[in-house]
């Protein structure tokens, strides 16, 4: 295994560093890491494409508040001791054809996250317990061929991507907040129930949905032809404002 230095900045936060020339051969982490980057707030493994396993002492990073996996293409699990980063605010795992069909249900206990980026894995279904992450604002699934499903999600949720996932077919949730925006291009396969959960114009303020026509839904302005109709607010419209129809 190639060599990793940990080095400590002028400001005392600790950080780990990977030589560049070395990141590509990178296949395991030592088994005591947790335990040598206890201080560590943020590690950043993107690109370590020969990485196969992250060691359970992982969990021992307690302080870690951001964490990134992005085209780490060889991992195949995650330990479960990971939930123990209850501090974790970010999550990256951009693993494009990589093994990971789950993520570990223990990650439920971060309290704390904002944002999960999970696209291009492999897996198949987001376990219920992602509606106890109540801050989680932006849920990033794009690309995951094999997810079938979406559970009940945090209200929390502004932004959900999920673009290209193939296989997808029901949403067994809904989307209250009016600010949300959802991407659900190229899924094809969604069902009636789920493209009536997503299109409801009085609920989101971007909804993107695959498809050759607009349906038949009571949006508040509609008309055939080429022109529409709309009634503006009687407050005056900002210089910045513009008007696009596509």
């Amino acid at each position: 295994m190639k060599k990793i230095r940990k080095y400590k900045s002028n400001n005392s936060k600790n950080f780990l560093l990977l030589d560049t020339v070395i990141v590509q051969s990178l296949v395991e982490l030592p088994s005591s890491i947790g335990n040598a980057i206890r201080n560590l707030k943020e590690l950043d493994l993107s690109d370590c494409s020969s990485l196969v396993g992250v060691p359970s002492s992982i969990g021992n990073a307690t302080n870690l508040r951001h964490l990134d996996f992005s085209e780490c293409s060889g991992l195949v699990e995650l330990p479960a001791s990971i939930g123990n980063l209850h501090k974790l605010e970010t999550l990256s795992m951009y693993l494009s054809g990589n093994g990971i069909k789950e993520v570990p249900s223990s990650i439920r206990l971060w309290h704390n996250l904002t944002d999960l980026f999970m696209s291009n894995t492999e897996i198949q279904e987001i376990s219920p317990w992602i509606k106890r992450i109540s801050h989680l604002r932006r849920l990033v699934l794009n690309g995951c061929k094999e997810l079938l499903s979406l559970p009940q999600l945090p209200s929390s949720l502004s932004w959900l991507n999920g673009e290209d996932c193939e296989s997808l077919e029901r949403l067994d949730c809904s989307f209250l907040d009016q600010e949300t925006e959802l991407n659900f291009a190229k899924c094809f396969k969604l069902n009636k129930e789920a493209r009536d959960v997503i299109i409801k114009p009085s609920t989101n303020s971007v909804t993107i949905l695959p498809g050759k026509e607009i349906p038949n839904y009571n949006f508040n302005y509609q008309a055939n032809g080429g022109s529409l109709v709309m009634t503006l607010n009687e407050r005056p419209s900002p210089s910045s404002m513009i008007w696009k129809a596509l």
